[in-house]
């Protein structure tokens, strides 16, 4: 399951046919995308973005801008959209599942998700399995998640370890213990200092009924500078492990608001270039940019360093 808007439309392009180019052949796979206003003519580029793969379906469910009121008053508004907060109704609007997966869309899958998938029994006693990120014991920064807001207290600081990009649901567990219901009240009661919104409401309520994924199964493309930096901080056990997933991710996250591929330069830009080439959405995303040039009227756009690592990348790209 994806939640996003119209303006994402491009990068769910990327994050589904990524995750279907990877994933494994011997399984069905039902995609569903939970939005308000994705365009008649994205919805059918999204729709052609799975054709090539013949065990996949695709299915849209319209949320009519439920949670807009929540989203507005949400500390941070500006940066996510309220498409995010449809992961707290997961369990009532799919009550036929016990078990799926959850992704955001900012994210390149490079890796066979199944094998997460199957990791993630729905008798355990989780309510979901996310990802740590990596703790590269940077002696300057708190280890990734550990966020300090003053407006959270000391209990709720402890229970913020786990990244929403990535996850399992146990649906069955969270329709039995009335998990959306407090994911609801939490979210309204605390709207005004949600730093990272859904991710720290779902941290906080399902403390500490949460089931570690592999070290490899969500990469941030920050994780490849932080390594450089801090390796020798790690013992070598530590060290080859941490390696070991960031050569091998199952997802890469481009987390955070500077590291995204379609508006900045980024560490990883060209894994991201290398998979919308592979989409419908490429068309129209090259004709958009030469649009924005036109408008400008003027070719010095051209010198721009975004514009001109887009386009070499995206030339190298074409040529393989």
């Amino acid at each position: 399951m994806f939640c996003f808007d119209n303006n994402y439309s491009i990068p769910g392009s990327v994050a589904i046919y990524s995750m279907l180019y990877n994933a494994n052949k011997d399984y069905d796979y039902k995609i569903y995308i939970l939005e308000n206003d994705i365009k008649e003519e994205n919805k059918k580029l999204l729709f052609k973005t799975t054709e090539p793969f013949l065990n996949v379906s695709l299915e849209f469910i319209n949320m009519s801008n439920k949670f807009d009121d929540l989203h507005k008053i949400t500390y941070a508004n500006r940066i996510f959209t309220k498409e995010m907060f449809y992961k707290f109704l997961v369990s009532s609007i799919f009550p036929s599942l016990d078990k799926i997966m959850v992704s955001d869309v900012d994210v390149v899958f490079l890796g066979d998700i199944s094998t997460v998938y199957n990791d993630f029994e729905k008798e355990e006693n989780y309510y979901f399995s996310a990802s740590k990120g990596i703790n590269f014991k940077n002696p300057t920064n708190p280890p990734k998640y550990k966020r300090k807001r003053e407006e959270y207290t000391e209990e709720e600081k402890k229970k913020l370890c786990f990244g929403a990009g990535f996850m399992v649901f146990n649906l069955k567990k969270m329709r039995e213990d009335n998990i959306e219901e407090k994911f609801v009240e939490y979210a309204y009661q605390n709207a005004h200092k949600l730093l990272c919104p859904e991710q720290d409401v779902m941290n906080i309520v399902c403390y500490p009924k949460i089931k570690p994924m592999p070290i490899n199964a969500l990469i941030g493309v920050s994780d490849y500078t932080s390594f450089e930096k801090y390796a020798d901080n790690l013992d070598e056990k530590e060290r080859n492990e941490i390696e070991e997933a960031l050569n091998s991710p199952i997802q890469l996250h481009y987390a955070q608001e500077q590291n995204k591929p379609w508006n900045n330069y980024c560490p990883k830009i060209d894994i991201w270039y290398e998979y919308l080439i592979k989409t419908p959405f490429f068309k129209p995303y090259i004709e958009e940019i030469y649009f924005k040039l036109y408008k400008r009227k003027t070719l010095l756009t051209f010198t721009s360093p975004l514009i001109v690592r887009k386009f070499t990348l995206i030339k190298e790209r074409i040529k393989k």
